[in-house]
């Protein structure tokens, strides 16, 4: 699932903030398809900040770069911790060799 927030600046929604979210079984290309669609749906031409939230997979940021490009790209939270706790875990090991 990947996670895209519009800041906009037209006033055409209730709030001037407006956080979408898609998701499928499907292939990379057609996922692709459908998150822009979604974006356009939400106001993407009028938007002042684009930002994805994934979960790192290389894909996820391959479809940020070619549909929305110029876009904050972050990790989601989980996923960021996992990659933290591993690099934890092998300096912690380091350490316990010394």
């Amino acid at each position: 699932m990947i996670k895209v927030k519009m800041e906009l600046r037209r006033q055409e929604w209730l709030n001037e903030v407006s956080t979408s979210y898609v998701g499928a079984i499907e292939r990379a290309d057609e996922f692709s398809t459908r998150i822009y669609g979604e974006a356009m749906r939400c106001g993407l031409p009028g938007a002042e900040k684009i930002c994805v939230i994934g979960d790192g997979a290389p894909w996820i940021w391959n479809i940020a770069d070619e549909e929305f490009s110029g876009a904050i790209q972050i990790i989601d939270l989980y996923h960021a911790s996992e990659h933290y706790w591993n690099v934890a875990r092998v300096f912690w090991v380091m350490i316990k060799r010394r």
